[in-house]
């Protein structure tokens, strides 16, 4: 089963981060360490508004066939829609990384009235074996 081919309403993104460590000296300097080669933990919120309860089923359909976060949600590309060619790039992390993106929580659905929903992913950007 693949990730719905639905575009967000909106959508937030925290860029992935550097393996980075600092240490402080007893004089107040600071260090910092760099223990790896590539960005991850990466973080995307999904809000889907004003969705059908299809849709919205189509979304928990996709998190319980990959057993929430053990397998990689597999985003489409209707997922950086609306956004430039440039941030578009930056966005979809796998472009110049190893990070794929995995569920972190459970979608959680409002039920805004009988037949309509707006649904919360949120997804983190990791390197996995």
């Amino acid at each position: 089963m693949t990730y719905p081919a639905i575009t967000s309403s909106s959508r937030k993104f925290t860029a992935p981060r550097w393996p980075t460590k600092a240490f402080v000296s007893q004089a107040g300097t600071t260090t910092r360490r760099l223990y790896g080669s590539k960005p991850a933990q990466a973080d995307l919120q999904l809000t889907y508004r004003n969705v059908t309860d299809d849709q919205a089923s189509a979304i928990l359909d996709h998190y319980q066939s990959l057993k929430g976060p053990m397998s990689k949600a597999g985003l489409p590309s209707e997922t950086w829609d609306g956004a430039s060619t440039e941030l578009s790039k930056q966005l979809d992390v796998s472009d110049y990384s190893d990070v794929d993106w995995y569920f972190a929580a459970a979608p959680t659905v409002d039920n805004i009235f009988p037949g309509v929903s707006t649904v919360q992913v949120k997804l983190i950007g990791e390197i996995r074996d």
